[in-house]
Order: C-alpha cells, then sequence, then structure tokens
C-alpha cells in the first residue's frame, strides 16, 4: 500500500497484517500518527502486527490464520502523541523488515521516576510457539519514548544497522 505524503491521523491502532508492504515518501513526509487512543482497555500502539485475520494478543495464529510474516514498511514515519502510547508492536511476527521509518512517541526527556517508564519505540512480544524473528531495522530513527526498542520476551535474529535512537525527534 503507497502512502503519498502527509500526516494520517488515526484513532485507533492500525493492524497490519502478514505479506503486507506498506511505503510512503519518505519519514518526515508520510506520517501515521495515532492522537487519541479512545476508550481501549488494551494497551495502545500506533501500529502493530496481527494475522491473516486481523487477530492480535493470544488469538493470533488461531481460526487457520496465517500469523504476521513477511511484512515491509519503508519510508514511512509512526507518531503518539499519548504519553501512555507504545508506538509499533511486533507480536509473533518472522522476517518483518524496516527501512527508513521513523517511531516517535511524545516525550522530549527520558524520566524513568514517572508513569511514562515504559514508553517504547518498538516493543516486541512473543509465546513460546511463535517467537519474533528476523526483524530488521535499516536507517531507522527511534525518539521521543523512554525505549528505543524494548522487550522482556525471547526474540530471534534481530538486527538494528545504521540507524538512531535519540531522546526527540531524531
Amino acid at each position: 500500500i503507497f502512502f503519498p505524503a502527509g500526516v494520517y491521523r488515526v484513532t485507533e491502532t492500525i493492524i497490519i497484517p502478514p505479506y503486507a508492504t506498506l511505503y510512503g515518501e519518505g519519514p518526515d513526509n508520510t506520517v501515521i500518527q495515532l492522537d487519541d487512543i479512545g476508550d481501549s482497555t488494551l494497551r495502545p500502539y500506533v501500529a502493530r502486527t496481527g494475522d491473516s485475520l486481523q487477530q492480535i494478543g493470544g488469538n493470533i495464529g488461531t481460526n487457520g490464520a496465517t500469523p504476521p510474516y513477511s511484512i515491509n514498511i519503508s519510508m514511512m514515519g509512526f507518531s503518539a502523541t499519548n504519553q501512555d502510547t507504545d508506538v509499533f508492536l511486533v507480536e509473533d511476527a518472522d522476517e518483518i523488515n524496516f527501512e527508513e521509518v521513523d517511531f516517535h512517541g511524545p516525550l522530549t526527556t527520558s524520566d524513568l521516576s514517572t508513569s511514562w517508564n515504559n514508553t517504547s519505540c518498538i516493543r516486541f512480544a512473543s509465546t513460546p510457539a511463535m517467537v519474533c524473528n528476523q526483524i530488521k531495522f535499516y536507517n531507522c530513527r527511534f525518539g521521543g519514548c523512554v525505549w528505543g526498542i524494548n522487550t522482556d520476551e525471547s526474540v530471534n535474529s534481530v538486527t538494528v544497522e545504521s540507524s538512531k535512537i535519540g531522546r526527540a525527534h531524531v
């Protein structure tokens, strides 16, 4: 899916399915921005991986669905404006490529003593049956969150190359 230059304001998390290719006209020009999280009981993300039936969480890969696989995202930005929002969740995913993608949260400083202490530009979630695998970040920028990349889950083969991690928009 091609996204022309512009800021795409959304009010719900975008679920990216297997075999998707998303690309824009540059990470400063094509931005998907989560403005308001509404009444969600789930932790909000600007975007996250999901299966072929748009299932997330413990339901990924059930009901005959294909788990998140072979996703390519390039030349785009993802931005959160709410201090309690992570930017992107890579969940139970395999072969995900990010190239020239910005992940930006609303913070201008990192303060681990506040309630913001768990915001991440990228968060990984894996189950024993589906461990995140072969995730690549090339020429990406991570900023405006306490953590650039964060997980307490098992992950395999995560590569970050020619990228920048900073407190504010880098």
